[in-house]
């Protein structure tokens, strides 16, 4: 989406399906531009449309942390933990996040250290979370657990 794209979403009849679409595009948009605050004033309209949609709570969650507001953090976090469709390695990759956007490192790193623990995490989860350790959290313990897992799952992480 581009900015001329983002505009026309104001063009489209609200009670249409493609309006839900294209504003949860121009929200995804304004988030990746760093537009917090405009994306947040849209979600609040998203949510008043569809409020109990997946896609609608993991961005609730995610402008929850990006704008340090803790009660819509947790309100995201609970319903999409009680979404039992919702893959709970993604959610715990959110909480981990999330206790690092408040600065909890200690439960942080207890997080990070129970999934290196599950050999069920995917490829992609488990190069976030590798991520995660390596950028945010930079525990060597933890670092020495995630490669000794990535190993176990022949993948490799090119340092350097």
């Amino acid at each position: 989406m581009n900015e001329l794209e983002y505009e026309k979403i104001f063009s489209f009849n609200k009670s249409s399906n493609k309006y839900k679409i294209e504003l949860t595009k121009a929200i995804r948009f304004l988030l990746s531009k760093k537009r917090v605050i405009e994306a947040k004033h849209h979600f609040l309209e998203l949510e008043k449309i569809n409020p109990n949609h997946r896609i609608v709570m993991e961005l609730g969650f995610e402008l929850g942390i990006k704008t340090f507001d803790r009660e819509m953090s947790i309100k995201y976090h609970n319903l999409l933990n009680e979404n039992k469709k919702y893959n709970q390695y993604e959610l715990a990759l959110k909480r981990i996040i999330y206790r690092l956007s408040i600065n909890d490192k200690k439960n942080a790193s207890s997080d990070a250290a129970s999934l290196l623990d599950d050999m069920s995490l995917d490829k992609d989860r488990l190069l976030k979370l590798y991520n995660l350790i390596h950028y945010e959290l930079n525990e060597e313990c933890l670092l020495i657990k995630a490669d000794d897992v990535l190993k176990k799952k022949n993948l490799r992480i090119i340092k350097g």
